[in-house]
């Protein structure tokens, strides 16, 4: 059934249309069917059918089998009038682990905005909300992922010439979601966005064009279109480039640049190459806005001296910035530093500390520090390392979930 049709019937009808289908259980082309009716239906208010996706979702009919999701639904269905499904969520809920529970509220809060979308959408003037709704359903943000149904929504966006809908529907047809896969137009609707000025669109035409080509004149131009985007504040384009720019292995010396002579880097100073100066330029720009991996890379470009001057006491500044949001790596950085008193005191206490924090925070190779620098403490002072580490990791994972909330 097509979007129009939907939008077009009484929510009970659908709802009982997908429910004769779900019952007949002629397949799974009738089950996507109804799932897709009973989507509508509930984005139209219908408590019914919130209470069968939740089913569908814990049986994994139509898709694989989600009880996060399905307690999501549950929970939106028993608000009013459904008492089946507020007995299905108490009992899913003793099953689940109190995170996977916190996460079906964040789901159950996101369905609100998608509701609210669909009221204004469905009426076909508004752009922005037509567009809102197909990314949503594209996404599964907030309702279970329909891309089939996404892309309806983003063609009608798409055709008032709303940027984001082109560009979303353009990574669509380069990937076969939801329509059938069309480099053409792809390329087409990525290059209509790009037109107007949208950064995202810039970002994923590049990436597309790249993917497409191994031409030079293509490249270059897929490179001006990341930078274009990353100047305006594009944190993608800005990571692409940095990691980019970090990778490559020669350069050319701006004075012999016509000539096009490439140069090994090794004959070049580490903190003055002109492709690491960018590619820290690039980093610092995405550490800027708190991104921790972008930190941490910086952090690192200012431990070995690459575009930079190197400088440990930057460096420790910028770990510890990655650190304060569990990044793993830039807490074993931390650790090396205290350990050998590199821009920060000199600490086996605190460098044990770091280690066992970036150990309980996913590092495995932290483990061997953490035992090594451990012989060096009392076992007084490894205990309190201990606590404080652990301390550390808990106030960490409670701003992640109190930030998902």
């Amino acid at each position: 059934m097509k979007l129009s049709q939907l939008l077009q019937s009484d929510p009970h009808r659908l709802y009982q249309l997908a429910l004769d289908l779900r019952q007949e259980k002629a397949g799974e082309m009738a089950l996507q069917t109804a799932h897709r009716m009973f989507t509508v239906a509930s984005l139209m208010g219908m408590h019914a059918a919130r209470y069968h996706l939740g089913l569908m979702n814990l049986r994994g009919e139509a898709r694989e089998r989600h009880r996060i999701r399905a307690l999501m639904w549950f929970r939106l269905a028993g608000e009013r009038d459904e008492p089946r499904a507020a007995l299905q969520a108490t009992e899913l809920a003793t099953e689940l682990k109190p995170v996977e529970i916190r996460q079906a509220m964040h789901y159950a809060r996101r369905f609100d905005e998608a509701e609210a979308q669909f009221r204004v959408a469905r009426h076909g003037e508004d752009a922005e909300a037509i567009t809102s709704l197909g990314t949503m359903l594209m996404q599964g943000d907030g309702v279970d992922e329909d891309a089939t149904l996404a892309v309806e929504w983003l063609m009608r966006a798409a055709e008032k010439n709303n940027a984001q809908a082109q560009w979303r529907l353009g990574l669509a047809y380069a990937k076969g979601s939801g329509v059938a896969k069309n480099n053409t137009e792809a390329s087409r609707l990525l290059q209509l966005s790009v037109s107007q000025g949208s950064c995202d669109a810039q970002y994923h035409f590049a990436q597309f064009l790249e993917h497409h080509s191994n031409k030079s004149e293509i490249r270059t131009k897929a490179t001006i279109l990341y930078e274009t985007a990353a100047q305006q504040g594009h944190l993608p384009a800005q990571l692409h480039l940095a990691y980019a720019l970090r990778a490559d292995e020669a350069m050319h010396d701006p004075a012999r640049e016509s000539t096009a002579v490439p140069i090994p880097l090794k004959t070049v100073r580490r903190s003055t190459a002109p492709h690491l100066v960018r590619s820290f330029h690039f980093f610092r720009m995405a550490a800027d806005t708190g991104h921790a991996a972008a930190q941490f890379e910086l952090g690192q470009m200012y431990a070995q001296g690459l575009g930079v001057a190197q400088q440990f006491e930057e460096a420790a500044y910028w770990y510890l910035l990655a650190a304060k949001q569990g990044h793993a790596r830039a807490q074993f950085h931390l650790g090396f530093l205290h350990s050998h008193g590199q821009g920060v005191e000199q600490s086996y206490a605190k460098a044990y500390q770091w280690y066992c924090t970036s150990e309980r925070c996913g590092y495995a190779l932290a483990g061997k520090n953490m035992t090594f620098i451990g012989k060096k403490l009392s076992p007084g002072e490894q205990e309190m390392a201990q606590w404080r580490a652990e301390s550390f990791v808990f106030n960490v994972q409670d701003n992640h979930q109190n930030s998902d909330r």
